[in-house]
């Protein structure tokens, strides 16, 4: 026996033959052949010599098409593929959202900045001296919503750029700085 990949629990290989037949029953001998790489006929001996099925050739009857699709219940392998897939993409759409909602929380604040439609170039100056960012720190003082753009800032790890007044270097000691109070506390 050998692990799983995604931290599984050691499990016994399974039969190629038998899962094909599993999404057959479940599913019809169609879809068991698209899902097992498998041509119709093939499905259809092998459940012809396990399960004694006798449908013959032609178009798959309504009740067949009705349960084609997947279902959240079917204990068969290819639907348990499916949930483990829609899991993953549920997971991701949930946190895309959830990012959204909280950036839509934070940056009220943004409408009420000083800074609002002035071009970025004094808080992002390509030489990041002290005197840099004078006009940017001149703006920044007299901005009503400063702590908020530096809590922005601190929440969301920005590296670049002054916000709330403060420049990247001085950010990183205010950071340090608050580091210890957050431990005694």
């Amino acid at each position: 026996m050998s692990p799983q990949v995604d931290g599984y629990l050691d499990q016994e290989p399974v039969d190629p033959d038998e899962q094909a037949l599993q999404v057959a029953r479940a599913h019809g001998t169609t879809v068991a052949a698209i899902w097992s790489g498998r041509s119709t006929s093939a499905v259809r001996r092998l459940r012809q010599e396990v399960d004694g099925y006798d449908r013959g050739p032609g178009r798959p009857s309504l009740a067949e098409m009705a349960a084609m699709g997947v279902r959240w219940e079917c204990p068969c392998p290819r639907c348990a593929e499916h949930r483990s897939q829609e899991a993953t993409r549920s997971a991701f759409r949930h946190n895309a959202t959830r990012v959204k909602v909280s950036l839509v929380d934070v940056t009220g604040w943004r409408d009420r900045a000083a800074c609002l439609g002035l071009t970025p170039d004094p808080w992002f100056p390509f030489e990041t001296s002290h005197e840099a960012y004078a006009d940017a720190r001149t703006i920044c003082q007299a901005c009503t919503v400063a702590s908020d753009c530096l809590r922005f800032a601190l929440a969301n790890r920005i590296l670049d750029g002054m916000f709330g007044g403060l420049t990247p270097p001085e950010r990183r000691r205010f950071t340090i700085a608050l580091v210890p109070q957050a431990a005694a506390s």
